[in-house]
């Protein structure tokens, strides 16, 4: 039988007729009218090839038939029931789990407070984090599949109308310069001109460069040495702690390590406009009840962010 051609609310009717045995009391537990049930009988009749229910003298009698398919069909409602019937999102018993893209600053940034809050309210939560494969360039394929659930970067906006993408931002990304305590290149300030004269310790999004910065020196006239070139930001203040390279790095990195490092911060001598940082999602998600309470989470967690950088 094709399961397309079957009312499934028959079904409901049938359990209803085979524990009242009657078709005026199956009526008033569904909450319809006697003639209602007695049609919806006739339908279901017709579709099974089957009586199905027999007038008796004080009950409606179920056919073997009828007996036969019970068992299986009260298994199914109750299933169906089951499933209808289950709460929604509940964020502290959740065992979801949510992928993200983002940059390793981001990671740095987002990832303590965001833990906190997860591990106050929904501690069975968990998070898949991947690096973006370009700063500016939104995963959309990915979030689209659903391989991502949310993507955090200087993504450009606004993007087609057609995208199914929504867009948060969350905070601005600044940028500093820093170098070895003791660096005997650099006195009490750092230049434009000295700065073009050192050796540095750079990142590029996606690759080998040129990246924001240069660019920026480009349209002065300028260029900077790029040394070492590293996959990942957070290698960068470790390298730099170690040798008389200097490098221009997130704020929020350099916050973090540069004490601990002992690196001195200087004003980027190439005035860089921050970066917005923006959280996007596919509308896909939108809706989700999960996605909606996760997506607050993580602006949130941004929000502290916003509140350590100024």
């Amino acid at each position: 039988m094709n399961l397309a051609a079957v009312d499934l609310n028959l079904l409901v009717v049938f359990d209803a007729l085979l524990r009242e045995r009657n078709v005026t009391r199956a009526a008033v537990t569904l909450g319809l009218s006697q003639p209602a049930v007695s049609n919806a009988l006739a339908r279901l009749r017709d579709q099974l090839d089957d009586r199905l229910f027999i007038r008796g003298a004080r009950a409606m009698l179920p056919t073997p038939r009828a007996l036969e398919i019970a068992p299986d069909i009260d298994a199914a409602l109750a299933r169906l029931r089951a499933v209808l019937g289950r709460p929604g999102f509940v964020a502290e018993a959740s065992r979801a789990t949510f992928r993200i893209a983002a940059g390793d600053d981001t990671e740095l940034g987002l990832v303590p407070p965001l833990l906190e809050r997860l591990d106050a309210l929904a501690p069975g939560i968990t998070t898949r984090w991947s690096r973006l494969a370009g700063l500016f360039v939104v995963p959309a394929a990915e979030l689209q599949s659903g391989a991502l659930d949310f993507a955090v970067g200087a993504f450009p906006r606004p993007t087609p109308a057609d995208s199914g993408l929504y867009f948060h931002e969350l905070y601005d990304a600044r940028f500093v310069t820093v170098a070895r305590a003791g660096h005997p290149g650099i006195g009490r300030t750092l230049g434009l001109a000295r700065f073009c004269e050192l050796k540095h310790a750079a990142t590029f999004y996606p690759g080998g460069g040129p990246g924001f910065l240069d660019r920026l020196l480009a349209e002065r006239g300028r260029r900077r040495d790029v040394q070492v070139s590293l996959p990942s930001w957070l290698s960068v203040p470790f390298v730099v702690a170690d040798s008389d390279l200097i490098a221009t790095i997130p704020e929020s990195i350099a916050g973090r390590l540069a004490p601990r490092l002992e690196l001195r911060r200087f004003k980027c001598p190439v005035p860089m406009p921050p970066m917005r940082m923006s959280l996007v999602w596919h509308a896909r998600t939108h809706e989700s009840r999960a996605h909606t309470w996760f997506r607050r989470a993580l602006i949130e967690a941004a929000a502290k962010v916003r509140r350590a950088t100024g």
